[in-house]
């Protein structure tokens, strides 16, 4: 292991033993909230954002190119490769999902279809126990949440409340028995009841309530009137807990603009916002033969055209050095270490301090770590 290296692990451990503190003072006194996004969903065959509007647009050409529907899997494979190709933000390409859709109501149907089609329970409301935990099998981290929550005594202890930007149900689901009162509009809550605050939608299975289209938030119009109205429940939800509890953020890639806005607006606040995300860490950087050859030549290519000041443009000795292939890799490594650095220190000027992951398996083990509840383990 690299110097470096220990030394961001040596400072991983600082932040754990940081954040527990504070995440079990939050737990004690009830003023611990948890912001859950897609990666606690994705194990239990739930489709993480950006993959839900990638297969709503596959499954909307479709419909509009019946006359390749004869190669199987043509509109799919094309589709994937077409959808990665555009350049636009993924709330601006949902946008222009609507228009492969009859109406509204048909694209909300498929948007159920793609967030249940695998979990067997797209058309009903209860499950079984042993349904429940089938479902939960492989989703360590979903598991490890409904546990912290069903270790909540509301208004004393644990988990004041949780806001997650999932659609889907699969905490209430995992949470069973448990009091607790799902909130995807404007509504009183119910006393001695954890409130689950769905703010960017939602769409219950096998139940006719929930939020319609206009309430969802997923195109980019809908990402708009999110963020410019200050006063909506949904955003008096989020200033309202990022001001007023600690947060543990899970599962959440935190490249949320409606979010970011949010905690920007509350950076001059006198008490600031105090929360800890887990997040997984970027895969790096791919650097093969092909890139440092490309690289190489875009070098010479610049010393020939006169733009690196005080070389001759005559030769390019210089780069064809021994030793100038692992200074290339070295560089891409060193601009890869302070990309995540920025990263942490913007995210730490919004309150947010960092505790990276390389697998969502891992999340289970480090909210044991964060929060070592003492009570009983309850099955799940």
């Amino acid at each position: 292991m690299s110097k470096t290296g220990h030394l961001d692990q040596v400072e991983q451990q600082r932040t754990i033993a940081s954040a527990s503190r504070r995440l079990n003072e939050a737990f004690a006194q009830g003023r611990l909230t948890l912001y859950l996004g897609a990666g606690c969903s994705v194990a239990s065959y739930v489709p993480s954002w950006d993959q839900l509007v990638t297969q709503l647009y596959v499954n909307g050409i479709a419909g509009r190119l019946p006359r390749f529907t004869s190669v199987p899997g043509l509109i799919s494979a094309v589709g994937h490769w077409a959808f990665a190709r555009q350049v636009l933000p993924l709330e601006v390409a949902a946008r222009k999902l609507r228009g492969y859709y009859r109406d509204d109501s048909d694209l909300l149907f498929m948007i159920k279809i793609m967030l249940y089609g695998l979990t067997n329970y797209l058309d009903r409301d209860r499950l079984r126990p042993a349904e429940i935990r089938q479902l939960l099998a492989n989703n360590h981290t979903l598991r490890a949440i409904s546990r912290l929550c069903r270790e909540t005594v509301p208004g004393k202890r644990g988990v004041r409340a949780v806001i997650t930007y999932n659609y889907d149900d699969l905490l209430e689901k995992s949470l069973g028995r448990f009091r607790y009162q799902s909130v995807w509009r404007a509504a009183n809550l119910k006393p001695q009841r954890l409130p689950i605050f769905h703010v960017h939608g939602y769409l219950p299975a096998g139940r006719k309530d929930g939020s319609g289209m206009g309430e969802l938030v997923l195109t980019e119009d809908q990402y708009n009137r999110a963020v410019q109205n200050p006063y909506s429940w949904q955003n008096l939800v989020q200033i309202h807990s990022l001001s007023g509890s600690i947060g543990l953020m899970v599962g959440l890639s935190l490249s949320d603009r409606n979010l970011r806005s949010l905690l920007d607006a509350l950076r001059n606040l006198p008490e600031r916002v105090e929360a800890y995300a887990l997040l997984l860490r970027p895969e790096p950087w791919k650097v093969g033969q092909t890139d440092i050859a490309g690289i190489i030549d875009e070098m010479k290519a610049r010393i020939r055209d006169g733009l690196e000041l005080g070389y001759d443009r005559t030769t390019t000795e210089d780069v064809d050095k021994s030793g100038t292939r692992e200074k290339i890799v070295a560089m891409v490594r060193e601009l890869e270490r302070q990309d995540l650095t920025r990263e942490e220190t913007m995210l730490a000027q919004l309150g947010v301090r960092t505790i990276w992951y390389k697998d969502h398996a891992e999340i289970k083990d480090l909210m044991e770590r964060l929060l070592p509840l003492k009570g009983p383990k309850r099955t799940d």
